[in-house]
């Protein structure tokens, strides 16, 4: 018998061998000790048989796996294993499955799961723009698309995505009127940004239509003169340009000031 130790540590080998991904047609496909298998067919209790891919060598290796996941090999293979094939594949997989589930950009996606991915492995993967469309149309194809809201009303920001990415993981929404309020106004910027534009003497406010997100009508940045630089601190969408919308964004953004830094002196 197995002292529990040794258990755990068998268990946790037995975790990272085996893989299972999903072909582009939501088969699943095995991925045991860099050789990837197809399903054959399921069999009785509770066992599943596998074939190796290669499909040139259809007579290659074969493996069992139990309900526990536990695999049996069989006939053995009749080629090396292939770990940068093998890699490609879990790339390729694991992208697919974040585009149903992440709420990021195909963009910001794709990125990420590069992430601690080798440049041996990379050079074997599509062009980042081909990644990028594989994602916006895994989401085409599940439904996913029908989740971009059509109205202001029907824009509200999850807890997950309020936070920079930074390591102190600050609010990045300074403020957000509501999906109540037809004219949805959101403040983005976080404490530091805001600390640091109560310390510039002078600050610039300009707007740009051509970068704002399609239901707002503008993209409002307060700069400041930060060490010399004209830095961003402070950006908003708003609903439109009229004096009203401009008074309620910059009145909100002063009270939020004070309510961070009651003291603070503005000139």
């Amino acid at each position: 018998m197995l002292k529990l130790p040794t258990l755990m540590r068998f268990l946790e080998i037995k975790i990272k061998m085996i893989t299972f991904i999903k072909t582009q047609r939501g088969a699943r496909k095995l991925i045991f000790q860099e050789y990837s298998y197809n399903k054959v067919k399921d069999g009785p209790d509770g066992k599943t048989y596998w074939r190796c891919d290669e499909i040139p060598l259809k007579y290659g290796g074969t493996a069992t796996t139990d309900r526990n996941n536990s695999v049996f090999l069989g006939q053995p293979h009749n080629h090396a294993p292939s770990p940068t094939k093998i890699a490609v594949k879990r790339v390729n997989s694991t992208i697919k499955e974040n585009a149903v589930t992440s709420p990021n950009t195909p963009r910001d996606l794709v990125n990420s799961s590069l992430e601690g991915i080798s440049d041996g492995v990379k050079i074997h993967l599509p062009e980042l723009k081909k990644l990028q469309k594989t994602v916006s149309r895994k989401r085409k194809n599940v439904g996913a698309i029908c989740l971009v809201p059509h109205s202001l009303v029907e824009i509200d920001i999850p807890p997950r995505l309020r936070r920079t990415k930074t390591a102190t993981q600050e609010n990045f929404i300074l403020s957000d009127s509501g999906t109540e309020d037809a004219n949805h106004i959101i403040i983005f910027g976080c404490t530091t940004d805001v600390n640091r534009l109560i310390q510039c003497d002078t600050w610039v406010v300009d707007g740009t239509f051509k970068s704002a997100p399609n239901l707002w009508y503008q993209l409002w940045v307060i700069h400041g003169v930060f060490f010399n630089k004209t830095v961003p601190f402070i950006f908003a969408f708003l609903p439109s340009k009229s004096e009203v919308i401009y008074e309620r964004a910059l009145t909100t953004v002063l009270a939020k000031i004070d309510a961070i830094r009651p003291a603070a002196e503005l000139s």
